[in-house]
């Protein structure tokens, strides 16, 4: 099981960070594998599950930390936050020292709750003969030069990250040749899919350590998240053999074949299986919660209307809300933002009379009144419209 590389390898997974928006969507390649839908804007905020209690041995939540250990997942999560955290090539130019410093400890901290949420997953959805198997199976000799080969594998090197690599395929023996086309047909699908997942983790996160008037849109964030997605396929066909080639490269023949044949049988098939969903579903839990917590950081008391809040907004909340917005951003991007969700038209308050007009009008007849009733009349939520302000405040209008 690659899983452990899939972490030593993140770096490679990283080089559509930066240049995700201009990403451009790859024909799928022969062996192609359905992939989870986005959720870049998750329906609820998942609180990290609770590790798993300690346990007998034999016990499902026993054999579940034995694959955990088996992974090396300790060693490759500080890979991970090393790959995340907040570095100046990262970071806006607008952050300072101070908010850089409490974007890292957050950086820092959004795995630590993976190895439960991994364990727990396993120990709830394995079947307990299947795990025993699987755990016997990794204690043998031979499952233990595997998880030695995986554990001191390097990390391939790229003089670019920032764009598609073209990779040259590794030679291989005929009988290492002929255990790898094995190995990518039973292997291929879980691969591509922890890549897939890794990588749109990383995009938006990535997105969520910039100041709100930065970000890329919700629809722009989609889109890079989609193209990313379209382009794992071939990604992956690229980099399974030099993964395959690095990580067992120590391994005999006789060794591999073994291993091989073992990932083959249901058990192994299960392995693949357990350990893949875990982590992806570890990580699709920790994720809305890292970014409501940079949502804290950037917008504090405006925290509330990032999309992953789904804490209630009652009308005298909503009024504070505009006040504060007022005051940070001033009333132009507001105005701006209430004729993008109505159509070029607007509520103003003359002479003490509210009235609809359309075009900008000065700002002092558009009050926190006006903006709130404009806001019922677009059938718009708070969260939405304060998208669109932020929007119109990164673009300048």
């Amino acid at each position: 099981m690659l899983f452990t590389q899939h972490f030593k390898h993140f770096a490679i997974t990283a080089l559509l960070l930066n240049s995700a928006p201009a990403l451009s969507a790859q024909p799928p390649p022969a062996k192609s594998t359905t992939l989870p839908a986005p959720l870049t804007t998750p329906a609820t905020v998942v609180t990290p599950a609770p590790a798993i209690v300690k346990s007998a041995a034999g016990s499902p939540a026993d054999f579940a930390h034995k694959i955990w250990l088996f992974t090396n997942g300790e060693k490759t999560l500080t890979q991970l936050k090393t790959g995340l955290s907040g570095s100046d090539s990262q970071l806006s130019i607008s952050i300072d020292k101070p908010m850089a410093e409490k974007i890292n400890i957050v950086l820092s901290q959004a795995f630590d709750p993976i190895p439960g949420l991994f364990e727990n997953h396993i120990a709830k959805t394995g079947k307990p003969e299947q795990l025993a198997e699987i755990v016997k199976w990794l204690d043998s000799p031979f499952g233990k030069k595997v998880r030695e080969a995986e554990a001191k594998a390097p990390p391939l090197q790229y003089n670019e990250l920032e764009r598609t690599i073209p990779l040259k395929e590794p030679k291989f023996s005929k009988e290492r040749e002929l255990l790898y086309k094995r190995y990518e047909k039973i292997a291929y699908d879980s691969t591509a899919k922890m890549i897939t997942e890794t990588v749109e983790f990383y995009l938006v996160v990535n997105n969520g350590i910039k100041p709100p008037t930065e970000r890329i849109a919700s629809k722009e964030l989609d889109q890079a998240v989609k193209l990313s997605r379209n382009r794992m396929n071939s990604l992956t066909q690229q980099l399974l053999p030099h993964l395959f080639a690095s990580t067992y490269r120590d391994m005999i023949v006789d060794e591999l074949a073994v291993y091989i044949k073992f990932l083959e049988t249901d058990a192994g098939q299960a392995y693949l299986r357990l350990t893949t969903d875990a982590y992806v579903t570890a990580l699709q839990t920790v994720r809305p919660t890292v970014l409501l917590k940079l949502a804290d950081i950037f917008d504090d008391e405006l925290a509330i209307l990032s999309p992953y809040s789904k804490e209630p907004l009652s009308p005298q909340k909503q009024r504070q809300l505009m006040t504060t917005m007022i005051k940070r951003y001033g009333k132009p991007p507001l105005i701006g933002a209430i004729l993008e969700v109505r159509g070029g038209q607007i509520t103003i308050l003359r002479h003490g009379t509210q009235q609809e007009m359309f075009g900008r009008p000065s700002q002092d007849l558009v009050t926190v009144d006006t903006l709130l009733k404009d806001l019922a009349l677009a059938k718009i939520d708070m969260r939405r419209y304060y998208q669109v302000v932020q929007k119109r405040i990164k673009s300048g209008n």
